[in-house]
């Protein structure tokens, strides 16, 4: 079968311009494709018109071929003109459109393992926070425990139980660790309400009722890109300060938001203040 490379398409193809061949029986350059064919004509299918000699403006050849001899004259090679550049127009659009559904699928799951990587990042950050501290106080439990009077049985017996619960304590915090790495590089920041992760943070840590809990928010707070772990950051910090009063008999929990500008521009103040 006669390619692009030969014959009256290959002469369209190198001179960018339409071709009438009225009896293609007398044409040097005609290839034969079918027998019963008499007459054609040949159009470039290209864009970017205003410089058709670059190399990559042409998409094909449009191809009209008849059985009678003379079917064709210069009317219709304005015709296929115009059709071929309706054909280019729909050939980009197809084109660009594929490449627009490419990026829009790109985006999706870049954006999907953001999510998941700032949904992982926080969860690893709280697992830590719980379990960190779980094979220290294992440790020192065990350290009290040697100065203490108590039957070598009984002893051994709670040795192997602080031995064990450190030992698995460990393995989570690793488990943890290899889990979450995938995730540390996870996607772009948020545009975030930091009054709404505040609020979202002391409803997370659960907060006693003893505890008076005063909000100070500024309505209107400009929103902030960052990462979610900034939730984590508020829970801890409540969390600390919650600890810090246990054993006060004034339990005030004082958090407060406001707006400031200097010459480094527009910043977010949070205040998370405690009786501890």
């Amino acid at each position: 079968t006669p390619r692009i490379g030969q014959g009256i398409a290959r002469w369209v193809a190198e001179n960018r311009r339409p071709y009438l061949s009225p009896d293609v029986r007398d044409d040097p350059l005609n290839v034969v494709l079918f027998e019963d064919m008499r007459s054609n004509i040949s159009v470039p299918l290209q864009y970017g018109l205003q410089d058709p000699s670059k190399p990559d403006s042409l998409l094909g050849v449009l191809l009209l071929e008849s059985s009678r001899v003379a079917a064709f004259d210069q009317q219709d090679v304005e015709l296929l003109e115009a059709l071929a550049q309706e054909a280019v127009i729909a050939i980009q659009n197809a084109s660009q459109h594929q490449k627009l559904l490419a990026e829009q699928e790109k985006r999706l799951a870049a954006e999907k393992w953001a999510m998941m990587g700032q949904a992982a990042t926080a969860l690893a950050h709280r697992i830590n926070n719980l379990m960190g501290i779980v094979p220290v106080s294992a440790r020192e439990t065990m350290r009290s425990l040697a100065k203490l009077e108590t039957p070598d049985s009984e002893r051994l017996w709670i040795e192997g139980n602080l031995e064990r619960i450190e030992r698995n304590a460990r393995f989570v915090l690793k488990l943890s660790e290899a889990l979450f790495r995938p995730f540390k590089h996870s996607g772009p920041t948020a545009r975030l309400d930091v009054n709404h992760l505040l609020d979202e943070a002391l409803e997370a840590a659960d907060l006693s009722e003893q505890i008076e809990v005063i909000r100070n928010f500024e309505k209107q707070l400009p929103m902030v890109n960052c990462s979610l772990l900034l939730l984590d950051i508020f829970l801890e910090l409540i969390t600390n300060a919650r600890k810090a009063m246990e054993d006060q008999d004034q339990r005030r929990l004082q958090v407060s938001t406001r707006s400031d500008q200097d010459d480094a521009g527009l910043w977010v103040v949070v205040e998370i203040k405690d009786t501890g």
